[in-house]
């Protein structure tokens, strides 16, 4: 489960992500590769023996962007034509179970 909002002006964009899910065989991730190969007709995904265990994982991000070039057709047709440059983005996660947290810096 997730919730995204956007924070738009002229110069920036800011986006804020909550997500909250699971991780191990709560999460039915080796049941939807495994439904996933079915319909591809691919090999059967080997490794599930050694799937993490369930937790329960809550994460937040921040992601900036920053207006770095704007075309000078913008605002003169109905499309604008900008390039935005990501500076950084912060993740903070925690894991319940094992009471675990870290913080990310992508720059």
């Amino acid at each position: 489960m997730s919730l995204l909002l956007y924070s738009i002006a002229s110069t920036e964009i800011n986006s804020y992500s909550l997500m909250l899910g699971t991780t191990g065989p709560n999460s039915y991730a080796e049941e939807g590769q495994k439904f996933v190969h079915s319909i591809i007709k691919s090999d059967d995904p080997q490794g599930w023996d050694n799937q993490i265990e369930n937790q329960v994982v809550l994460n937040f991000t921040y992601n900036r962007n920053d207006k770095w070039y704007e075309s000078a057709l913008s605002g003169t047709t109905n499309h604008e034509s900008v390039l935005r440059l990501a500076l950084w983005q912060v993740t903070f996660e925690v894991r319940l179970q094992a009471a675990l947290s870290g913080v990310g810096v992508q720059v």
